[in-house]
């Protein structure tokens, strides 16, 4: 069982200025394999993306959420 706060696995940033918003979910897969979900669109609109990738560990999974976190923020997006 993983030492980490459920919490953490979740994270949401929104752009006040184009209306758009940007998501990362940290999931484990069935055989136990670390999955980043990177979701994005316009807020309220049922238009919008999704990427998954595949991490080797949930430290790597960690990192790509910190990496996305900074873009967003150097992109204008906050913490929502």
């Amino acid at each position: 069982k993983s030492e980490i706060d459920k919490r953490s696995y979740y994270r949401r940033w929104v752009c006040d200025t184009s209306g758009r918003y940007y998501e990362t979910r940290i999931t484990r897969g069935l055989w136990g394999d670390w999955y980043v979900m990177r979701i994005w669109g316009g807020i309220g609109s049922a238009l919008g993306a999704q990427r998954s990738d595949i991490a080797t560990s949930l430290e790597e999974a960690l990192q790509i959420v910190e990496r996305t976190a900074q873009r967003r923020i150097q992109r204008g997006y906050r913490p929502s």
